[in-house]
């Protein structure tokens, strides 16, 4: 597919309700993501929004970090539930939107790699792919604080969206 850059917030992405009439429409699921360092910090940049919106995802990402389960390459994907359609006590859909830590440096003082940004981008794809994902809002993963080129950076996305079928939505704020 192809990558698209858009103005705005990144945030607004995922918080559309889902009509209940075609919640299994795979278009409909929205995902986002952002770029994470394997120390297990989220103190600067757009990971301080990211803690600061999912408590529960940033306790489970530092635990991992702890544990040495979070490293350069590694796509972690959280699950946030955002609710249930009811309809006469009977549960028609859950509502649920994927967020993708993509690990592009091992500790938040260092720079990024591409090939961290490249074998992270592709984990993700990969998890999208297994799950009936096709599209993925996301910052320009390790240029910001991680000090890449956006120039190279938009030509792995590019890469990647053609490889696995996907589309990435760019977010510049």
């Amino acid at each position: 597919m192809t990558i698209e850059i858009r103005q705005g917030n990144l945030f607004n992405h995922y918080s559309h309700k889902v009509d209940a009439s075609i919640i299994d429409d795979i278009e409909t699921k929205p995902c986002i993501g952002h770029g994470v360092n394997s120390f297990g910090a989220m103190g600067a940049g757009i990971a301080v929004e990211f803690k600061k919106r999912f408590p529960e995802m940033y306790a489970e990402y530092n635990k991992r970090c702890k544990n040495g389960l979070i490293f350069p390459g590694i796509t972690w994907a959280w699950k946030e539930d955002t609710g249930l359609y009811m309809n006469k006590n009977e549960v028609l859909a859950e509502d649920h939107f994927w967020i993708y830590n993509l690990t592009v440096k091992a500790h938040w003082k260092m720079p990024a790699t591409y090939d961290a940004v490249e074998a992270s981008l592709k984990n993700m794809a990969i998890h999208m792919n297994e799950n009936n994902l096709i599209e993925v809002a996301l910052p320009w993963i390790g240029c910001g604080l991680g000090g890449l080129s956006k120039i190279k950076v938009k030509s792995l996305m590019e890469k990647i969206a053609e490889q696995y079928k996907i589309k990435i939505i760019v977010y510049e704020q």
